[in-house]
């Protein structure tokens, strides 16, 4: 699963005009530049966390929908079913991170 910036910011655009604001009025709401909000909306920039979670606050929608377009009836399996497969993802990543250590590693003995 990929943040894409484009899809997140269509989604706070879409909440932003069905609330009937402006960029600039929503960015007054949040304590940000309009420019801001035009480019997190464009695809431009990447929310920081705070900003998503004022988003999320202000629009009342789960950061999960607003970054990846994921609603929490779509993610199903419990809580604990959810977490281990994260697990299982985050050891999968480790591992192929360490596989490219030890692969750099080697390179670096050879070269030296």
């Amino acid at each position: 699963m990929r943040h894409d910036l484009k899809e997140c910011g269509k989604r706070i655009q879409q909440f932003r005009k069905e609330r009937g604001l402006t960029q600039e009025q929503l960015a007054e709401k949040l304590n940000v530049s309009q420019n801001t909000i035009a480019k997190i909306e464009s695809g431009l920039r990447r929310p920081s966390i705070d900003f998503l979670l004022d988003l999320s606050e202000f629009f009342g929608v789960f950061t999960n929908y607003l970054v990846l377009g994921i609603h929490p009836e779509d993610m199903g399996g419990s809580l604990n079913e959810r977490i281990d497969e994260a697990i299982m993802q985050i050891n999968s990543t480790i591992e192929k991170l360490l596989a490219k250590k030890e692969e750099l590693l080697k390179k670096k003995s050879e070269l030296e």
